[in-house]
């Protein structure tokens, strides 16, 4: 049994060091203001909706964790009218997003981006910007 939870535990990832190899990769394409404005080092226009969406969560995300904002949530009609996408393609594509494990959606109605997801989102621009 120790053996089994000695060789588990070269699982566990502080949560310091997560948030830095996160912050390593966001940095490359988005910046924030001390007031928690998003600056995008990336032109807005060449995102996908979904990444549109996905990056304004994870600045809501980022905003909770500077203590900017009280929650990392937000709901539908505020986070389409902050990536610039309509509402009925915002609900859409959360649906999916959720179905893919990329966002949550409290059970206050409102959305948030999962740890998966802020992988997948920082991954995905990162080649984006690379131009893969």
């Amino acid at each position: 049994m120790e053996k089994k939870k000695e060789l588990l535990k070269e699982l566990i990832v502080e949560d310091e060091k997560a948030l830095e190899v996160l912050v390593s990769k966001i940095k490359n394409f988005m910046r924030l203001t001390k007031s928690g404005k998003p600056v995008f080092l990336i032109p807005y226009s060449s995102l996908s909706d979904d990444e549109k969406l996905a990056l304004n969560l994870i600045v809501q995300y980022l905003c909770k964790e500077l203590e900017i904002t009280e929650k990392e949530s937000i709901n539908l009609k505020e986070l389409a009218k902050k990536a610039g996408v309509k509402y009925k393609t915002a609900s859409a594509r959360l649906s999916e997003m959720c179905k893919q494990g990329i966002v949550d959606k409290t059970p206050s109605g409102e959305y948030c981006i999962t740890l998966t997801g802020l992988e997948i989102i920082s991954e995905k621009i990162g080649k984006k910007l690379k131009g893969d």
